[in-house]
């Protein structure tokens, strides 16, 4: 029996396992569900994202006043829902000062009940989206979202995650609410462990701004952890710095210590940066190296498909599926997305071009292989491929394949002839024009 045709069989299939592992797939996350379309945090908006793709849906969280989770951008109900028109709540307009020094002025979730904020309306955030659903639909819990969430991967047969995003802490546990028991005890609640390696195999992330929430976070749950980049960044209790002094082999350290991935502004992933007093201490593929070095995810934040967008016009010509791209390409790990359609066809067309460029560094490979094995072909007794046959079936390929080049070398050296002077052609003989 010839082994040229196992060896190369063998080879083949490693070679297949291979390249199937190498293809990349960044995560698409729902950046308030599909606001491109429907208000967004509404469940008609995440219910859309699911649908259209989405590997995780991104609820933000803040409190009521009653001290229920709801899903709100910010800890301001002005802009996302009617409440500047309603007449009755005129009065509880005021301003507050976040953590990060900025001051906001409206209606603060913390001075309405659950049962006054189901009594708002959701609209749109931008003008330029489409609106025909402002004033139809509520704000929901998470409870609502998480409920549906479930059923929707029921009934579907999907598997899309949830990834929660804690709002202003500081702000909140200086007004007597943390997120820390009421969300842990909820997840649960719903059946996601907290603890052990079934929770950080969970479709589910928690992400902040801020530092200590996660720090805390850490010590309870094994739940994946991503600490959120922006400019100002708060990297502990008392310090505010930019992203370029976060952006240091001292600071991803000490995220990796807590966190499980890192989320920047897309902005600084840009060459050049779109910041003009922002120097970066690393190129943006050095960004995403040091980052994966600790072991850290990176998910950047937010592509929009709006040709008003900042940078889309100017680094990407508005073309929506280069920025994509170009992200993709990059190495980034997931990027949150308004516009999921544009997010997965970009995906399906960064997928098939790795699929395209590995088909041909496979057959590349495997036509050398097969050169290879030519020069390895020997004959092979019964006892000698019962031996192999054995070996795969008992030790796996890897060792098969191992102990087929230990026989074939042990034969090919056996039929090598011995190297002489006398193996050389006779040179006197041949006329000095024939071709050699």
């Amino acid at each position: 029996m010839k082994i040229q045709v196992i060896l190369f069989v063998l080879i083949s299939i490693l070679l297949s396992g291979v390249w199937a592992d190498s293809i990349r797939r960044p995560l698409l996350l729902a950046h308030r569900g599909s606001p491109f379309i429907v208000p967004e945090h509404t469940l008609a908006s995440y219910a859309i994202a699911i649908r259209e793709g989405a590997d995780y849906i991104e609820p933000d969280l803040v409190f009521t006043k009653d001290g229920h989770l709801v899903c709100v951008h910010d800890v301001n109900l002005d802009g996302v829902t009617d409440v500047a028109s309603r007449p009755e709540f005129a009065s509880r307009n005021r301003s507050v000062t976040l953590r990060n020094g900025k001051v906001v002025t409206g209606w603060m979730s913390i001075d309405f009940t659950l049962e006054e904020i189901k009594t708002l309306r959701a609209k749109q955030r931008r003008e330029v989206r489409e609106s025909s659903l402002d004033g139809l639909l509520t704000v929901p819990t998470l409870r609502e979202v998480i409920e549906l969430l479930q059923k929707m991967n029921r009934d579907l047969k999907l598997d899309v995650g949830i990834y929660i995003e804690t709002k202003h802490p500081t702000f909140f546990e200086e007004h007597g609410y943390s997120f820390d028991d009421l969300l842990l005890s909820t997840l649960e609640e719903y059946g996601y462990k907290l603890k052990g390696p079934e929770a950080a195999a969970q479709k589910i992330y928690l992400q902040s701004f801020e530092n200590q929430n996660l720090i805390r976070l850490r010590k309870r749950t094994d739940i994946k952890l991503i600490k959120l980049i922006d400019s100002p960044c708060d990297i502990s209790e008392d310090d505010v710095i930019n992203f370029n002094e976060y952006l240091t082999p001292e600071r991803l350290d000490k995220i990796a210590t807590f966190a499980n991935g890192i989320g920047p502004d897309k902005q600084y992933l840009m060459t050049p940066s779109p910041y003009p007093n922002f120097t970066p201490v690393w190129t943006p593929g050095q960004i995403i190296h040091e980052a994966h070095k600790r072991n850290l995810e990176v998910h950047i934040w937010t592509l929009r498909n709006e040709y008003e967008d900042r940078n889309l016009p100017k680094y990407f010509n508005g073309d929506k599926l280069s920025e994509y791209l170009y992200f993709y390409e990059l190495g980034v790990d997931g990027v949150f997305t308004e516009f999921m359609p544009a997010a997965y066809e970009a995906r399906n067309v960064f997928i098939e071009s790795q699929h395209q460029s590995k088909l041909f560094a496979q057959r590349a490979t495997e036509h050398q292989a097969r050169l290879d094995v030519e020069s390895y072909t020997v004959d092979l007794t019964k006892f000698e491929v019962v031996m192999i046959a054995l070996a795969c079936a008992m030790g796996g390929l890897i060792i098969g394949v191992f102990l087929t080049y230990v026989i074939v070398t042990q034969k090919s050296r056996a039929k090598e002839p011995v190297f002489s002077l006398k193996s050389l052609p006779s040179t006197k003989k041949m006329s000095p024009n024939k071709k050699r």
